[in-house]
């Protein structure tokens, strides 16, 4: 078993001729052996070269100091060139292999850096290991050295198919030389560490004249203090603090736990008191003395020594900033050293104008939640406007039902849990921000001939228009011309899809003397998609327009790409779909 507390990684390296024709093995040499270098104590390396085959250089080792270091390293010297043929899925299929070995800690972050100069020219896809990276979690980290704009598009497939629905488990990186590779594996490898702080409740109220407001939260057996923080407009004397505690009553004392200050001309009171945690019920009380007072508190612990810890985490999956249409997908998790799945759970949105809403996030495995009871609970935010929203999510197990889980892990069934329930009441939440820029009414144009909004172009390099319907009955339209010296296949593809998304199409030449329509004969989820092969003549221009199945649905997300036809295309080459899942397209119907 690997005494890893860290990330344990693979790189993977392309020793194929193509890679020493261009001199660019000696590049990565030296950007690999700066990352290793780099690497602090508790973390674990693997190296793995591949040419027509893939052969491990160096098995998984734990870094102890730099003894570690220098052998992983020698062996990354050693390297030489091999065969003319490449075959990255194999790469990624050994690493995938080595890091799913049992004596890697189930619970410990994995990852695979692939470090590729070429195309795939022998053994399996790499599209067909990609689904292996999501069902047992490895994110894939993917570089590719001078690739050409559809080995860059395919590589990309690859990442995307690999990461799923989180955009946060691996990525793809085009780079020209060793120092943007070098700046792209230190980016990848940026590892953060836990918080010891545990954020239980916030929220704001507004308490009347000569009223009291409670406000309940519980402190379960993991924390060693509580800290308790209030702000409200007025000075100390408005409102009058308590603590209703398990083992007794604590007063805030106006005169050593708050403190006034001017903010903007008004008299705020900032108050904050930590005691010792006792675990069971608590209330904060807030009485207003003489006039309405508005209020906001924080609720705070911290974990005691030794104590397995509840930790929150909420995330972006597209980013921070997201470009309209792009989806915001948010994904929170709960741990206690594995994922907690059981809990309840909840959403705030503050909106750029002030307004709040809520949104569903699941764990039950419905899109964009890509497994039912692993712990990862998925939802979209359905923004409304441009702006920055501030996203809250609140976790907790009041009824009791909240259960440790391992299927998010890999191998789960050799992770077993003796007692998974965990019947204790806790609190905890998490907060982000998102910010959405370039909002419109809406994202398309709605015909093809409007001289002032005119159909949005598709590039033939198969990189993805993101769309979105913004209203009942909205369609989005899209124009492909292709050049006419133009040869080879052509191929038009809707996937990405979220917000109950159910794609119509309709396909025509600009002077309708072909028409055509295309839809998915089932209800989809967001891993199914359109393919739609084009038979296209050079110089021809075709218009695409884009609807909801749906005529009356008033939102749906989804991507748009042409190009030539990639690995994901190959019917033959498809990764195997569960059963519950189908790639099914309804087949041109031709009118006229």
């Amino acid at each position: 078993m690997y005494a890893t507390n860290g990330v344990v990684r693979e790189i993977v390296i392309d020793v194929s001729q193509a890679m020493m024709a261009t001199g660019r093995l000696d590049e990565i040499k030296s950007a690999a052996a700066m990352l290793i270098d780099q690497a602090e104590p508790g973390d674990t390396y693997g190296l793995i070269s591949y040419d027509g085959a893939a052969h491990v250089v160096a098995p998984l080792t734990d870094i102890a100091g730099q003894a570690e270091k220098d052998a992983l390293i020698a062996a990354l010297d050693g390297l030489a060139g091999g065969t003319v043929d490449s075959a990255p899925g194999a790469g990624m299929q050994l690493a995938l292999d080595e890091l799913t070995n049992p004596a890697v800690p189930a619970e410990a972050d994995k990852a695979v850096y692939l470090i590729t100069g070429g195309d795939h020219t022998a053994g399996v896809y790499p599209l067909s290991v990609a689904t292996g990276y999501q069902d047992e979690y490895v994110s894939l980290y993917v570089f590719g050295l001078d690739a050409d704009p559809v080995e860059d598009a395919n590589w990309r497939l690859v990442v995307d198919q690999a990461r799923g629905d989180d955009s946060s488990m691996g990525e793809y990186t085009s780079v020209g030389n060793q120092d943007e590779l070098q700046t792209a594996l230190e980016e990848a490898g940026q590892v953060t560490s836990l918080d010891m702080e545990a954020d239980l409740l916030t929220g704001w109220d507004t308490v009347a004249s000569g009223d009291t407001l409670a406000v309940d939260f519980v402190v379960d057996a993991s924390l060693g203090e509580v800290d308790l923080e209030v702000a409200f407009f007025g000075d100390p004397s408005v409102l009058s603090l308590s603590v209703q505690a398990p083992d007794g009553s604590l007063d805030f004392d106006p005169n050593l736990d708050c403190q006034a200050d001017t903010v903007d001309g008004d008299t705020v009171t900032y108050c904050f008191v930590a005691t010792d945690a006792a675990t069971g019920d608590w209330i904060l009380e807030a009485t207003a003395n003489g006039q309405d007072v508005d209020f906001m508190y924080w609720i705070s612990g911290v974990t005691a020594d030794g104590a397995d810890g509840y930790d929150a985490y909420v995330r972006l999956l597209n980013g921070e900033v997201v470009n309209y249409p792009e989806p915001v997908v948010v994904e929170a998790q709960l741990n206690r050293e594995l994922p907690i799945t059981g809990i309840v759970i909840s959403t705030t949105v503050e909106a750029p104008d002030g307004t709040y809403d809520t949104f569903k996030l699941n764990d039950v495995g419905a899109a964009p939640d890509r497994r039912a009871g692993d712990g990862i609970y998925t939802g979209y935010l359905d923004y409304w406007s441009g702006g920055e929203y501030n996203i809250r999510v609140d976790f907790n197990n009041l009824l009791g039902a909240a259960q440790l889980t391992t299927l998010g892990l890999p191998n789960p069934k050799e992770v077993p849990l003796s007692n998974p329930a965990i019947t204790e009441k806790f609190q905890r939440y998490a907060e982000v921000q998102v910010e959405v820029q370039g909002w419109q009414e809406d994202d398309h144009a709605d015909w093809p001939g409007d001289p002032e909004w005119p159909a949005t172009v598709l590039a033939l390099d198969n990189t993805g228009q993101h769309g979105r319907i913004d209203f009942g009955n909205d369609v989005d339209v899209f124009k492909l011309t292709v050049p006419s010296n133009y040869a080879g296949s052509l191929v038009l593809r809707v996937d990405s899809l979220g917000l109950g998304m159910d794609p119509y199409l309709v396909i025509y030449t600009a002077d309708y003397s072909f028409e055509t329509e295309m839809y998915l004969d089932f209800v989809p989820t967001s891993d199914d998609y359109l393919v739609v092969p084009l038979n296209a003549k050079p110089g021809e221009t075709y218009y695409i327009e884009v609807w909801h199945y749906d005529e009356e649905a008033e939102t749906g997300l989804y991507k748009i790409s042409a190009g030539p036809s990639l690995w994901s295309d190959l019917p033959e080459e498809k990764p195997a779909q569960p059963a519950n899942q189908r790639h099914d397209v309804y087949l041109p119907v031709i009118k006229g």
